[in-house]
């Protein structure tokens, strides 16, 4: 099943407003970031909070250009190996015995 394409206005639309959805946040994150240059506790949440906006507009940019180019619908990805190879599976798998220190009253 072929996705629709997007209206000619809707798609003529898109890279504006990436761009505004842009200054929107960035002024979002200056005006966090300088309420919490005032407590010298809090400042040190500035930097991790602006990676996260940062990423997450570059989600929305990538989402709007993929659904300009037509490509609605998401891949499924696969699961990434595991750096030790795969889990054993049935009986290899046993949980750790567990000591049981008595209680003394």
């Amino acid at each position: 099943m072929q996705p629709a394409p997007l209206q000619a206005p809707l798609a003529d639309y898109l890279p504006d407003f990436t761009r505004r959805f842009r200054m929107i946040v960035m002024a979002l994150a200056k005006l966090v970031a300088a309420d919490l240059l005032r407590n010298p506790r809090l400042c040190i949440h500035i930097v991790p909070l602006c990676t996260w906006l940062n990423r997450t507009i570059q989600r929305m940019e990538r989402l709007l250009a993929r659904l300009a180019a037509g490509e609605v619908f998401m891949q499924p990805r696969r699961a990434a190996p595991h750096r030790g190879g795969p889990h054993p599976t049935g009986d290899a798998r046993r949980p750790t015995p567990r000591i049981v220190w008595p209680i003394s009253d």
